[in-house]
């Protein structure tokens, strides 16, 4: 651990708490956002020498892994103005070709438009369902996953108009909910979960569809609760998907499931949750730069207390190790990059 950041902001009629999105843009710089408050967006800077001396000592005074300043304290981050005098939910943050920030606004049902450079909104577009998450094609289209209602939504990025909004079904006319969206190249992959109104999915795990929103592939894995989270493609363009589950055994333990994308195979599984791991319920699954898959633990109950975040090896789906990140109630890894 390089560095831990406080999120929590209560100071100058900003209320914020809860980090629930991270995307990081092309100068490494992450962009945090908060899922309850009035200004929801936090950057944290990547490069030290472009830090801010907020108190004119001329030293960059930044949190590391022994020490957590306050976010008002901490030079290396950067609160965004507020957008409104109250506080809302959001979920949904991506980057766009032009590196504008885009917010999902839960209860308002719309994405909003963000400048870089002051943080403040420029636009925003209606979709007129509940937002959960986002993602930016190769053309600059801003794609979210509503999960409530079961759509997803296509938006252009440069015009700020929703190109359209649809529902996605399976063969027998199941609603397929999406969780999480990752894209690669071409491809948009979405996680499928269950919508919390009690008509759980627990049968497909995701699902891929063409640049119109049209269904190509589904994903599952036979003979266990299939709940989509979060889910990434390695470099040899495997879909891997975090499965997370709280029956802890050999043949419903939670895992991070790898996929042939064109046919719907399943290749493997790496088992996250069994004793040896230490319990990772994995709910972000993320590849790193050298191609390894990790699997980031997401279930903040104490019989979970040691949820590592765990490395595997992309082309055996063993575990090459784990790492500690924290012991209940904190920290609660349950969100998505």
């Amino acid at each position: 651990e390089l560095a831990r950041y406080d999120m929590d902001n209560y100071v100058n009629g900003i209320i914020n708490y809860g980090p629930t999105r991270i995307a990081i843009d092309e100068d490494g710089n992450a962009w945090v956002e908060r899922y309850v408050g009035n200004a929801p967006l936090v950057k944290i800077i990547a490069d030290i020498s472009k830090c801010i001396d907020k108190n004119n000592n001329s030293i960059i005074e930044t949190s590391n892994s022994t020490k957590m300043l306050p976010l008002k304290d901490d030079e290396c981050l950067v609160q965004m103005p507020k957008l409104q005098d109250y506080a809302l939910t959001y979920y949904g943050l991506a980057i766009d070709n032009n590196r504008y920030i885009w917010l999902g606004n839960y209860d308002y049902q719309k994405f909003i438009k963000i400048d870089p450079v002051t943080m403040k909104k420029v636009a925003d577009v209606d979709i007129k369902s509940f937002t959960y998450n986002a993602a930016v094609d190769i053309d600059g289209n801003l794609w979210t996953s509503n999960l409530f209602d079961g759509t997803i939504s296509k938006i252009d990025t440069t015009t700020n108009k929703l190109l359209w909004k649809k529902t996605i079904k399976d063969s027998t006319g199941k609603t397929l909910r999406p969780w999480d969206i990752y894209i690669d190249g071409n491809d948009i992959y979405f996680s499928i979960s269950d919508d919390f109104t009690g008509i759980n999915n627990y049968y497909y795990l995701a699902m891929k569809v063409d640049s119109d929103g049209n269904l190509l592939q589904i994903y599952r894995t036979p003979g266990k609760l299939n709940l989509g989270r979060s889910l990434t493609v390695d470099k040899s363009g495997f879909l891997w998907v975090a499965n997370p589950s709280t029956v802890v055994d050999t043949d419903k333990a939670s895992s991070v499931d790898k996929f042939n994308v064109n046919t719907g195979e399943l290749k493997c599984s790496a088992a996250t949750n069994l004793t040896s791991y230490k319990n990772v319920v994995p709910y972000v699954a993320y590849t790193d730069q050298q191609g390894n898959i990790w699997a980031i633990n997401g279930l903040g109950d104490a019989a979970r207390a040691f949820g590592d975040a765990v490395k595997i090896n992309p082309d055996t789906c063993e575990i090459i190790s784990s790492t500690p990140v924290g012991k209940y109630p904190i920290p609660y890894s349950y969100h998505l990059f």
